[in-house]
């Protein structure tokens, strides 16, 4: 005598569908795993497209720094005008809001190129080598 799957019992064996219900539990399951699998990669890829364009935001803001210190001869002793620079990652805008004790207040707008703006106020010292 064959035996039978553990599942597909003889009594549960009749010509009505009786595999009905163990097909649309398992496809419930496995599009419930799909649609799981799809969102957490989308979620991923945006996680990783924001923290890409806060890396090129935090080089945009060290280069222009870096810029307007080695500029520092440059500067008067009141506020120098705006100066916008431009990077391969984006533009940097900084405008000078005061000059204290060699210690630089100054407005940073930085633009990546793929749109992302964002305004930091940034005190640094000018007078380091």
């Amino acid at each position: 005598m064959k035996k039978r799957f553990v599942i597909l019992k003889h009594e549960k064996f009749n010509h009505n569908g009786f595999i009905f219900p163990y097909i649309a539990f398992v496809s419930v399951v496995i599009i419930t795993a799909l649609i799981s699998a799809v969102a957490l990669v989308h979620n991923q890829q945006l996680e990783t497209y924001q923290y890409y364009e806060q890396l090129k935001l935090d080089t945009l803001l060290q280069m222009g720094k870096e810029q307007l210190r080695t500029e520092q001869s440059v500067l008067d002793k009141d506020c120098p005008r705006s100066r916008t620079y431009t990077y391969p990652y984006g533009t940097a805008t900084i405008r000078c809001e005061q000059i204290e004790d060699g210690i630089l207040k100054a407005r940073f707008t930085l633009e990546t190129n793929k749109g992302t703006i964002v305004n930091k106020l940034v005190n640094f010292r000018t007078d380091l080598p």
